[in-house]
């Protein structure tokens, strides 16, 4: 089967669509919340306050999940702990211990995620949702947008 790129668009934006319209799952800190995923590449969305603030992909969304509960594992709940602390992680990529309790409440009382599996194309899939909702210069989602994320989507949508 062979896909022009109209085709490719409109998949990407079901994936979009099916991001934004899923029912989100609540963040809980604890070593279960993470099970109810399964070890099966796929995109991911954050939100905050039903508000997506940022995509993701993995080739595990339950290892991604997990991740997710530690600061030096996972880029967005890092960025959010600076904005919200002002303050960089350690060396080790940790914030105080403080800080990294009330990252944690803060994660469990604001945050959601959907997800869509895909096999194959996650990290087209991904900066084309991310290059979508976001553009060149806003900050609605703590993603950053590569000159080469911009000349794949760029090509797609010229053709």
């Amino acid at each position: 089967m062979r896909l022009n790129n109209n085709d490719i668009i409109n998949y990407l934006d079901e994936i979009d669509n099916h991001l934004k319209a899923s029912n989100k799952i609540k963040f809980e800190y604890n070593l279960l919340w993470a099970s109810q995923f399964e070890d099966k590449p796929a995109i991911y969305a954050i939100f905050k306050s039903d508000k997506l603030v940022y995509v993701g992909e993995t080739a595990s969304l339950k290892k991604r999940m997990s991740d997710i509960r530690h600061t030096y594992n996972h880029t967005f709940r890092k960025h959010l702990g600076i904005k919200l602390f002002k303050v960089k992680p350690n060396d080790k990529g940790f914030f105080s211990e403080e800080n990294e309790k009330a990252l944690s409440s803060y994660f469990e009382e604001n945050i959601k995620v959907t997800f869509y599996y895909i096999n194959f194309g996650r990290s087209e899939a991904e900066s084309y949702i991310i290059h979508k909702n976001k553009g060149v210069n806003s900050d609605l989602l703590f993603n950053k947008i590569g000159k080469r994320d911009l000349k794949v989507i760029e090509s797609l949508k010229s053709k």
